[in-house]
This record gives structure tokens, C-alpha cells and sequence, in this order.
């Protein structure tokens, strides 16, 4: 199809999104538009959308969540093409595009905008436009992430923590409204997640016909598609994962998987072979099969750890520390683990942990012993920043010679789970060996167990020290 369309195809674009959009492919990129089944079914659910929005009537359902793998053509698809189509339809309409940051959803704005700027546009879509509404579609403002038409219609592209003051749409698109880091993170999940509480629900013009689309992969139980799903009562979920699965919905979508694979073009199974070394088996499992584990375990598996008699002696080991500082053993214990990095190998070493329930003054003695026992003048200690570690710090500099500091860096904020993700990877791919011995067990259910076990001492201090050591 070419980018000059004469009138005989002009009626078929406009009834039919599916045609509308590869049309409008021509008219933002240079590159050749990989046909897929898939690209059909999600235009065919938006289009349906559509006629609800268009008519102000309460849809079938007021969440619509389209789960898909990177590279899917996506936002081509439903935060650029669509709401270009809808205006054909009632350019009054106003949509709010909304992504996890300001460029990526900015990108979006740019990209519908070129859409109506664009020649076929207005030689072909305008004149039709004119003739059903009685003037041609104009912008009275051009802003980059911020337009509105001569019919009161607007664009308004924002990120999940902007400013979205007096602001009320007939739809919100949410495309990728949380990406991996954030994902990746307890405390920006959470935050994300609040931002879109405190924002989004109140700028619908109308609660019971606004509906929303969220189309992104999943990336964590509680990522934006997850939080939302959690609350909604009325949803349609499209989930379609890279690979041929259980999870895909609507089921009778599996019959269109072409040799157990979504799009054999654009997600062969060479590129997914590279996308799962690249991402590691947990990235991959929520990116590409939009399954993210579950957060009552299964981040580690106990088969990816290395086990040796005797670890090398030409190495410092350093003693890393996560106190509670309490002999209640109705709270966590202090944890203590001695650990050593081989550089040349790549590998760390885990010489020794235990964890017992003990006030400061008793977390000094184990120090010390441990220390004189393990450790030598050139080991480090490093201590969890809480409150109370502070003083632990004081008082270790105090009554020794000993190496000491605090744990610093970004996986202090960003909490266990992250800590347990950043260390996972290289527990896979063999980097990670544990000295023989009876504390072996207690160390390797808490990861594996991780979050569903009493204690997680375990999953900071190993997430702590791979982020040191490997960097």
C-alpha cells in the first residue's frame, strides 16, 4: 500500500482500524511492516473498544490489559495509530497516553502527530473529515507532548509520575507504564504504583464509559498491570507470550501460535534463544512469557549453586553483617557471612554463615571471633545501615582495629526482592561456590524459599556482596 491512497480505499480505512493502522505504519516509518496474527487481534479488541468510546456508553469492560513481548509492535499499534483513527471517527475525542517516563511517552505524541501531519493525511483523511464534520482537522495547539485539534480533541502524553492537573480523558492508554528497573525495585514499584493511584482513576470525564488500556509485558506480580488487576472487577485481559503456553488468553489464541511460537518473524526462536541469556530465566519469564514468578518463591533454584572442600587462601574475606540486635527470637536474628572474591576467576567464594538472636554487646564478641578465626588484618566488615548499626559501627571502631563500614548503594533502598534478583544471575551461571559444611542447608532454603521463609538475612547479604564484588 502506498503512502499516496486514492478515494476507492478510503472508506475500507476508516471502517477498519486493522487496515487504518498499516496504512499508518507507511506514514512514521521507513521499515517494512512485519505482518503478524497478532497485530489483527489487538486492532480488532481496540476497534471493538471504540464504538463504546466513540458513543459515551459504558463498555463490557473498563480495564483492558494486552500482555505482550517486546518488539510486538505495540505502541505503533495502540498509543500512536489508534487514537488517530478514533479522531476520524469523533475527533472531539481526548486520550492520555501515559509511560514510565516523559521521553518514552513524548515519543508517542511525536509519532501520532506525524500520522496527521503526514501528506496521505490530509490530501485523502481530511477532505473526509470536512465533508462528515463540516472543517478539516487542524491543531490550534502544537505542543510536542501536548496537541489539541480545532474540535476541542486532545493528546496528552505524560509519564506515570508527571503532573496531569485539570485533565479529564474518554480513554487512558498506559503504554509500558512501568519499565524493568522500576519493576525491579520494592520502594519505586511501590511509589510508581501510588502515583498512578493518586493520579489516573480521577481524570476520566465520565468513571463508568472511560475505560483504560494498558498494554506492556509483565515484569513483576506488582507491576502497574498487576496493581491494577489486583482491584479492578471489570477487565479483558489479551495475554499472548512469545512462546506457546497455558497462560495465554483467550485460550482459543493458542491455535494461531505458528510451531508453539507467537511470531515466528519477529520472535524466532533464535532471538528468544539470546533474549533468555540476556535477560536470565527470571527477565525472560516475565518480558517475553508474561509470567513473573511469584513472589512466594522460585528466584534461585538450589541445583545453580557450585559446592567445594576448600576455598582458595590467597584471597581476603571480607565479614558481612545484617544485624537486628536483639535476643527476641520473635524478630529476625543477626546474620553473619564470610565471603571472598577471586578476581582472576570471576568466582565468589561463601566461606561460612550463621545467624543468632543477640544484642550488641554480643555482636562484638561474635565479631571478634569471628574475625580472629576466618578472617584476617586485610577482611572488611560491612553493616546493613539500619538505626541501630550505626552504633555497632561506633562501638566496633571503638574496641578494635578492625575494617569496618556501612552497606551503601542503591540496593539499600530498593529492597529484598531487588537484592535477590541482583543476585540470582550469577548464582545461575556458576559464580557463586559454597564451602561444605552443616551451614550449607540453612543458606540455601532461605533463598530458595525467599519470600515465603521466617528469616531473609540470607538474600540481603548475598545480594549486598555480589553487587560489591561483581559491580
Amino acid at each position: 500500500m502506498n503512502k499516496r491512497v486514492d478515494n476507492s480505499v478510503i472508506a475500507p480505512l476508516i471502517a477498519d482500524f486493522y487496515l487504518f493502522f498499516q496504512w499508518a505504519w507507511l506514514q512514521i516509518s521507513n521499515e517494512p511492516l512485519a505482518l503478524n496474527w497478532h497485530i489483527k487481534e489487538i486492532c480488532r479488541e481496540l476497534q471493538f473498544l471504540s464504538q463504546f468510546i466513540i458513543k459515551r456508553l459504558p463498555p463490557p469492560y473498563l480495564e483492558l490489559f494486552i500482555e505482550v513481548p517486546p518488539g510486538s509492535t505495540k505502541s505503533s499499534i495502540c498509543s500512536q495509530s489508534w487514537p488517530v483513527w478514533c479522531y476520524l471517527q469523533d475527533p472531539s475525542l481526548i486520550f492520555i497516553v501515559d509511560s514510565y517516563s516523559a521521553d518514552a511517552s513524548l515519543n508517542h505524541s511525536v509519532k501520532a502527530k506525524a500520522i496527521i501531519k503526514s501528506d496521505g493525511f490530509n490530501q485523502f483523511l481530511n477532505p473526509y473529515i470536512k465533508v462528515k464534520f463540516g472543517k478539516q482537522f487542524e491543531l490550534t495547539r502544537d505542543n510536542g507532548a501536548d496537541w489539541i485539534n480545532n474540535f476541542g480533541g486532545r493528546y496528552f502524553s505524560t509519564s506515570t509520575t508527571g503532573t496531569v492537573t485539570s485533565m479529564h480523558a474518554h480513554c487512558l492508554i498506559f503504554d509500558d507504564p512501568m519499565n524493568a528497573v522500576i519493576s525491579d525495585s520494592e520502594s519505586k514499584r511501590i511509589a510508581s504504583n501510588r502515583a498512578y493511584d493518586l493520579t489516573f482513576p480521577t481524570r476520566k470525564i465520565n468513571k463508568d464509559t472511560t475505560p483504560s488500556v494498558f498494554i506492556s509485558q509483565r515484569l513483576n506480580e506488582e507491576d502497574t498491570i498487576g496493581h491494577v488487576k489486583a482491584k479492578s472487577t471489570s477487565y479483558k485481559e489479551i495475554c499472548l507470550p512469545a512462546e506457546l503456553s497455558d497462560n495465554i488468553s483467550p485460550e482459543y489464541l493458542k491455535e494461531k501460535y505458528i510451531d508453539g511460537l507467537l511470531d515466528p518473524i519477529r520472535l524466532s526462536r533464535t532471538i528468544l534463544e539470546k533474549s533468555k541469556t540476556d535477560l536470565g530465566s527470571f527477565g525472560y519469564a516475565g518480558q517475553f512469557l508474561q509470567q513473573p514468578y511469584p513472589e512466594e518463591g522460585g528466584h534461585i533454584k538450589k541445583e545453580w549453586f557450585m559446592f567445594c572442600d576448600e576455598v582458595p587462601d590467597n584471597i581476603a574475606y571480607d565479614l558481612w553483617i545484617d544485624g537486628a540486635y536483639t535476643d527476641k527470637a520473635k524478630n529476625d536474628p543477626t546474620g553473619f557471612m564470610i565471603c571472598g572474591f577471586d578476581v582472576a576467576r570471576g568466582r565468589l567464594y561463601i566461606k561460612h554463615y550463621e545467624s543468632d538472636w543477640l544484642i550488641i554487646p554480643d555482636v562484638i564478641k561474635k565479631v571478634k571471633s569471628l574475625i580472629l578465626t576466618k578472617g584476617d588484618q586485610s577482611s572488611m566488615i560491612f553493616v546493613e545501615p539500619k538505626a541501630s548499626g550505626y552504633s555497632f559501627i561506633q562501638m566496633i571502631q571503638e574496641e578494635t582495629y578492625f575494617n569496618v563500614t556501612r552497606i551503601t548503594g542503591r540496593l539499600v533502598q530498593d529492597g529484598k526482592m531487588a537484592r535477590v534478583k541482583y543476585a540470582a544471575p550469577k548464582v545461575e551461571s556458576s559464580r557463586v561456590y559454597l564451602l561444605q559444611a552443616n551451614w550449607n542447608s540453612e543458606f540455601i532454603t532461605q533463598l530458595t524459599a525467599f519470600p515465603n521463609y521466617t528469616h531473609d538475612e540470607v538474600s540481603d547479604l548475598l545480594g549486598y556482596a555480589v553487587k560489591r564484588y561483581f559491580g
